[in-house]
């Protein structure tokens, strides 16, 4: 311990003495440290920590299976036999996102709401802060009124009052007891993100609802294995088939580990990112080497002194791995502050759509990890400068004064050589990954949503079932409201619709008329359904192809209008004259519409995914969202419809503002952001590799100037000695960027799952980013070349 620190106190000592030295090495090892520890926290907060409910690793999420979807929601008679079959499992619960009007307030308001099964909440294992849970009473019908609330509800609404507790609320319209308050940080980690604000208890009823429209959870008994309880699953699906043929054709069961289907979408792009950061370290770690090794080379006659006085190889090692872990832990110390500083901003990247990234914070699994980094990369960096520096002569630096030649520290600036050709190669792999993810973003950002953004306000309203219980009222409502929407200055066309696009929807089979088709209700592709009221073409600038759009008489009651897109008449009707063929969503006995209308494919999902099939009925759902466009500020129409909609009805909220280029850019807000932290981190390993590259030729230079003086007295010219420090540095740039591109390769193939229309072996990135990244290095190179280029020759002959 006390020779331990004494070499402390003399390291120390040593890196004092060099501040420009000590800043430079300590800044490289907190960029690539403090980044790793950022990164990691979010790897560990969504990767590998358990998910916040009791003994996670036994919830399971289960899915039916259709034959073009691999997990689709479960069915209302399908979950009831899981239920009263299964023996695998604890509890099998269910749950469905809606949305409901809070009223009696002031104005009201449309919340997220799920109404789950009574024992949901025990299968998750979590129970309310405030107040029960639900009992298995109130999951039948007329015993059904009540709600659990939410945390920020309950702070918002009633001021964290305790005595809300069986008060009653009322959500369309219907009044329901307050039996509970969920804790501060609850929510449902599933692989859609949804907040909620309210539960209440699902009425599960046999021979009800048969559309795939809820969600099932399951929690495993304690001796049962996924793969037991998924052939349990499979035999029952089997039952449901044989005994309903018709409705449960090819429905199968899929069962998931809940924290598989949280973490799936994001998984890749994590593993990336870790990828990129641990590169950035590595790059850090071979810069500091190089410093050390330039510095052990100034330090020659000092490390002799030490070996004159009986130090040997051993200790001298020692001593110079003790200053580089001090060096290391400096930089761990800069790194931490620097992640706190990360964590902190990633937090509030709401467009990462990363599941528990507010959680993230740095703890001790986090401090571990990065003090385990801080160490290794002081072994890393430290270790090959010390026995570099452990095996020269010593001895003979006793006899030689001035400065070193260029003999002497041959072998040291043969490594540093060798280390600065691997960071180039790191930032040749880190570039081309970061190049073909600007490329995916640009076609991404490149490709036609269909509809034209510009000018249009959206907003949903939810109207109270309560008080709009039939299709005839909703209709009157929407009628009500878009006479006084279009009458607004400015607006030229307005219109309701059940769902937007790029927002997702719903889907099912249709069949056409004089095409075969199966009895079978899941057979055939998958068709997405909206409905949509006249003026919704003209007012999201979806382009009218053939036929005509939506008249108000298409509205009376018996109308047959239906319009399709351009890929359901590619795909059903290819080459044939859409207009005028029927079509039927029903099969025995089918009902008929026919198209009247084809209209150009507008996104449904998102800008990677292509269009599906769609059909536009001329109908009004309870889910509305009103469309307007207006050439003035679409923004300005927020208060004027508010007005218009309280005029009608004070009980229908609004909620979901946002103008339809907001919608476009947050369909690409998770890929845009990707790709700008992956870019940054290609950015620090640019600039780590041309400093890596700079200081190599300026040091060798500096080392060959009593050289570089006899060539030029013997007629060398500027440029000779230009090219001479050029031509060096070029077969080490070359080399790293050759090896850089193997390993490219071979590396991008994990980026496959995170590109839009741009192949792993993209040619213009593979080309150009190397030759970036060689007349960057080159242009590094330059300076202190051209320095030897001026070098003053009688000077230089002295030097010795």
């Amino acid at each position: 311990m006390h020779i331990l620190l004494s070499d402390l106190r003399y390291a120390f000592r040593m890196l004092r003495k060099a501040p420009g030295f000590t800043a430079a090495a300590v800044l490289t090892l907190a960029l690539g440290i403090g980044l790793n520890t950022a990164i990691f926290s979010v790897v560990h907060t969504v990767l590998i920590q358990d998910l916040p409910y009791r003994q996670p690793d036994r919830l399971i999420d289960l899915h039916e299976t259709e034959p073009q979807l691999p997990k689709a929601p479960v069915t209302m008679p399908d979950l009831i036999a899981w239920r009263e079959r299964s023996h695998s499992f604890e509890a099998i619960s269910s749950f469905r996102p809606e949305y409901a009007a809070l009223t009696g307030g002031d104005r009201p308001e449309r919340l997220p709401i799920m109404v789950v099964t009574p024992d949901f909440f025990s299968t998750l294992g979590v129970q309310p802060a405030l107040g029960r849970s639900f009992s298995a009473e109130e999951g039948t019908k007329g015993h059904d009124a009540v709600v659990i609330l939410s945390h920020g509800v309950f702070q918002r609404y009633f001021g964290g009052d305790r005595s809300v507790i069986g008060r009653t609320i009322t959500l369309d319209g219907t009044p329901r007891a307050v039996v509970g308050i969920m804790p501060r940080r609850f929510q449902l980690l599933y692989r859609f993100q949804f907040p909620v604000d309210a539960w209440i208890p699902m009425v599960l009823v046999k021979g009800g609802n048969s559309s795939h429209d809820r969600f099932a959870l399951a929690r495993l008994r304690p001796a049962v294995t996924l793969g037991q309880a998924q052939a349990e699953m499979t035999a029952i699906a089997a039952q449901l088939q044989r005994e309903n043929p018709t409705g449960n054709w090819q429905i199968g069961t899929r069962l998931v580990p809940l924290r598989e289907d949280v973490t799936g979408n994001v998984h890749d792009i994590l593993v990336a990112l870790v990828g990129a950061v641990g590169f950035v370290l590595l790059i850090a770690c071979v810069n500091v080497a190089n410093l050390l090794l330039a510095r052990g080379i100034a330090r020659g006659q000092e490390l002799a002194v030490r070996a004159a006085l009986g130090a040997g190889r051993a200790r001298i090692t020692r001593q110079l791995l003790t200053e580089a872990l001090l060096l290391a832990v400096a930089g761990g110390g800069a790194g931490l502050l620097l992640a706190f500083a990360g964590v902190h901003a990633l937090r509030f990247f709401e467009s990462l759509t990363v599941p528990r990234l507010a959680e993230t914070t740095i703890n001790r699994a986090v401090l571990l990890y990065s003090c385990l980094i801080t160490i290794g990369a002081g072994l890393l960096f430290g270790i090959a400068p010390a026995l570099s520096q452990s095996r020269r002569d010593l001895n003979t630096e006793l006899r030689q004064s001035g400065e070193r030649t260029v003999a002497g520290s041959g072998h040291a600036t043969n490594l540093r050589g060798v280390l600065v050709a691997a960071e180039m190669g790191l930032a040749v792999v880190l570039l081309i990954g970061a190049g073909l993810m600007v490329r995916s973003v640009v076609r991404l950002l490149a490709v036609d949503p269909g509809f034209r953004p510009e000018g249009v306000i959206t907003m949903q309203l939810s109207a109270p079932s309560s008080s709009y219980s039939t299709d005839e009222k909703l209709a009157a409502f929407a009628r009500a409201l878009l006479d006084r929407v279009r009458a607004i200055p400015g607006v030229t066309a307005a219109s309701i619709t059940n769902k937007l696009p790029l927002k997702g929807g719903w889907n099912g089979t249709v069949i056409v008329e004089g095409k075969p088709y199966s009895a079978n209700v899941w057979e055939g592709p998958l068709v997405e359904t909206s409905f949509v009221q006249p003026g919704y073409f003209q007012a999201m600038g979806i382009p009218l192809r053939a036929g005509r759009v939506f008249t108000e008489s298409d509205l009376k009651k018996g109308s047959t209008a239906v319009i399709a897109n351009q890929t359901f008449t590619r795909q059903f009707l290819p080459n044939e004259n859409a207009i005028g063929r029927r079509v039927s969503q029903d099969r025995e006995p089918p009902h008929w519409y026919e198209i009247v209308g084809v209209v150009g494919d507008a996104l449904q999902r998102n800008l990677a995914q292509p269009p599906m099939p769609e059909l536009y009925w001329p109908e009004v759902s309870p889910y509305m969202t009103l469309v307007a466009h207006t050439t003035l500020s679409p923004t300005g129409l927020i208060e004027p419809i508010r007005r218009e909609v309280a005029a009608i009805d004070r009980d229908v909220p609004i909620s979901e503002v946002h103008t339809m280029q907001d919608v476009l850019e947050t369909s690409s807000a998770p890929a845009r952001s990707y790709m700008r932290l992956i870019a940054l981190f290609a950015a620090v390993a640019l600039a780590l590799a041309s400093i890596g590259i700079y200081g190599l030729v300026s040091f060798t230079t500096s080392q060959r100037r009593h050289e570089i003086g006899i060539r030029m007295a013997m007629g060398a010219t500027t440029f000779d000695i230009v090219k001479m420090a050029l031509g060096s540095a070029s077969k080490l740039v070359l080399g790293g960027v050759a090896a850089g591109v193997f390993g490219a390769l071979i590396l991008t193939q994990y980026l496959r799952s995170l590109l839009y229309a741009v192949s792993r072996f993209d040619p213009i990135t593979f080309i150009a980013v190397p030759m970036f990244l060689a007349a960057v290095a080159l242009a590094a190179s330059l300076i202190p070349a051209l320095r030897a280029g001026r070098v003053d020759v009688a000077a230089a002959l002295r030097h010795e």
